[in-house]
């Protein structure tokens, strides 16, 4: 069993600070975001600024570990 701490600053963030966040250009960080590799919570309102699910983005990192290293989900 894989077993981490990860002291995440906010559940939420912008692409810029998700950008500054993980040393991402912002412009790769907006890329990813349409192309869907970067989970983003759902507009309310059309025009919303994306904000990033970096809860989502670590639970995913944390499957894709477990499978790479062949523990069970």
């Amino acid at each position: 069993m894989l077993s981490f701490s990860v002291a995440i600053p906010a559940p939420y963030m912008t692409s810029e600070e998700y950008a500054r966040f993980t040393g991402m250009t912002h412009r790769t960080v907006k890329d990813w975001i349409t192309q869907g590799k970067i989970i983003t919570a759902p507009k309310v309102k059309k025009g919303e600024t994306p904000m990033v699910n970096v809860i989502a983005m670590t639970e995913k990192a944390s499957r894709e570990a477990n499978q790479i290293l062949g523990h069970a989900a």
